[in-house]
């Protein structure tokens, strides 16, 4: 056998020879050392040689074990306990991770397992590579982070965006949630989407997940569960509004979403997404304020409330909806009173909004009964007044536009139930046909996904029939018995992205307390 070669003995056979008195020497980094010499006028110098310092490789600068935020801003933390000197000066949480993951692809790790991270990762064995998405289910990925919003909890659209995919990284439950809602939605865009074998398949994966981490009480503590639950919740119930046999997962997921809720106030969790309703009232304050100083015409508000206090003769205290009217009033009457008021206990009805909507559930469900019809439409009226219109009114020379496609969907809707309900309740809807004929006048969006209504009723049957985006939902509301969570769930979402926009409005608007611009006057 061959004897093996001595690695220093081939180095220190390179060596360099330099005259030094006549000797030899040999330097195993090859390094030029004369025994003796002497600097001469007129003769170059050898290069300067490498040290050892030079060749050894630069120890490892990162931070393996730094916080979350600043692993969320791609910067290195200090590691200081108990706040980094990162988060300190912005008032973040610093939170540490409870034990490192040194092992990213070990068998506990399922997301690993299923998906290959956004970040291109080296694998010494690409044996141990799992399978890859394809390109529709990136595509509903992606579709899910850049088109959709994501409107609840209120305030957390950012967070949505940032800290929710990396969290998907390491929950694959999340992960076939977002794939699974982000696939419906396209699909009822008619754009290419994958089979519906493989969005069932996405949800119920996520539904499996997310049951098995409910179940373990030990991972409640971990940093990132709870967000990864009450996330998977959010999504799967958009999602099921979009199923017509989805009534049961979503009325079992609302009350889920309940759960996650109530237990992360309740144990103090440490969350990305803000679940406290403190938290998009404390931004959003001072907007409220100034249209409340502005707002001296107080007709509107009890044109409203009247409409709703009509309703209430139809009602008991047991009723199930009856909880949902008693939060409609209460904001009305609040408004009336105080417009920061109002706003404000409008945010923490709509932060509860799953309490309240189990028993408007039950009442859209009964096949006789309108008032609950009637209940959503007058809800979907104050959101597009006191959400939308009455900022845009506030603030006439902001650049930033209305959500018109919400707002013409919601006025649709309105429309709708105007045609459907019968007589008794369909007197107490003057109010949100006022709001819906508000809408109407407001100029067209060339981008607006609704068509506008035909300027004359000449108009060819084959041009209305080709704008009619009124008869999917009339078709909602002849089988509500079956199609509840349909209609529930497009009210909630139009109403949260109203929100959402009615947050960054008012934030992004309001000016100084000395300066007061010109009221926008709305065409009615």
């Amino acid at each position: 056998m061959a004897e093996p070669r001595d690695i220093t003995t081939e180095i220190a056979s390179s060596s360099v020879s330099v005259r030094g008195r006549g000797r030899q020497v040999s330097d195993p980094l090859n390094r030029v050392t004369p025994t003796h010499s002497v600097a001469r006028v007129g003769v170059s110098q050898p290069q300067q040689p490498k040290t050892l310092k030079n060749l050894v490789r630069r120890s490892h600068t990162k931070s393996r074990r730094g916080c979350f935020p600043c692993k969320t801003r791609k910067i290195k933390c200090g590691e200081e306990r108990p706040s980094c000197s990162n988060c300190i000066p912005r008032g973040s949480t610093c939170v540490y991770p409870a034990e490192a993951r040194d092992d990213l692809h070990g068998p506990s790790d399922f997301s690993n397992r299923v998906f290959i991270p956004f970040i291109p990762n080296m694998q010494k064995s690409p044996a141990r590579a799992g399978p890859t998405l394809s390109s529709l289910e990136m595509h509903s990925f992606n579709h899910f982070l850049t088109s959709m919003k994501h409107p609840l909890p209120v305030g957390n659209h950012s967070v949505w965006v940032h800290e929710i995919p990396q969290l998907s990284d390491q929950h694959g439950f999340l992960k076939h949630a977002i794939i699974a809602l982000g696939a419906s939605d396209l699909a009822r865009s008619k754009l290419p989407t994958p089979p519906d074998y493989d969005i069932l398949k996405h949800r119920g994966r996520a539904l499996a997940g997310m049951n098995k981490t409910l179940n373990n009480v030990s991972t409640w503590t971990t940093y990132g569960y709870a967000d990864a639950l009450l996330a998977t919740c959010y999504a799967l119930i958009y999602q099921s509004a979009t199923i017509p046999d989805g009534m049961n997962d979503y009325y079992t997921l609302v009350q889920g979403c309940a759960l996650i809720t109530s237990k992360i106030m309740q144990s103090n969790l440490k969350t990305v997404l803000a679940v406290s309703p403190e938290h998009l009232h404390s931004k959003v304050l001072s907007g409220v304020e100034y249209i409340s100083a502005h707002l001296t015409d107080m007709s509107v508000p009890r044109f409203a409330l009247r409409s709703l206090e009509g309703l209430q003769a139809d009602m008991t205290p047991d009723s199930t909806e009856y909880p949902f009217w008693r939060a409609l009033c209460d904001t009305l009457s609040r408004f009336v009173e105080d417009p920061v008021l109002g706003y404000a206990h409008s945010i923490l009805a709509y932060s509860r909004w799953y309490v309240l909507a189990v028993g408007l559930l039950d009442g859209l469900s009964d096949p006789d009964n309108d008032t609950a019809v009637a209940l959503a439409a007058i809800f979907m009226a104050n959101m597009v007044y006191l959400k939308a219109l009455l900022p845009y009114q506030t603030w006439p020379n902001s650049t930033m536009p209305l959500p018109l496609s919400t707002l013409r969907q919601m006025a649709e809707w309105i429309d709708v139930i105007h045609e459907s309900i019968g007589a008794k309740q369909r007197q107490h809807l003057a109010w949100p046909l006022y709001v819906a004929k508000l809408v109407s006048a407001l100029p067209v969006d060339p981008a607006d996904q609704i068509a506008p209504a035909p300027a004359s009723s000449s108009s060819s049957s084959s041009s209305s029939s080709s704008h009619d985006t009124k008869s999917p939902k009339r078709r909602v509301l002849q089988n509500l018995q079956s199609s509840a969570h349909m209609f529930l769930g497009a009210c909630l979402m139009a109403g949260s992205v109203v929100t959402s926009w009615f947050e960054d409005f008012v934030t992004a608007n309001h000016p100084p307390p000395n300066k007061s611009p010109p009221i926008r006057q709305l065409s009615t």
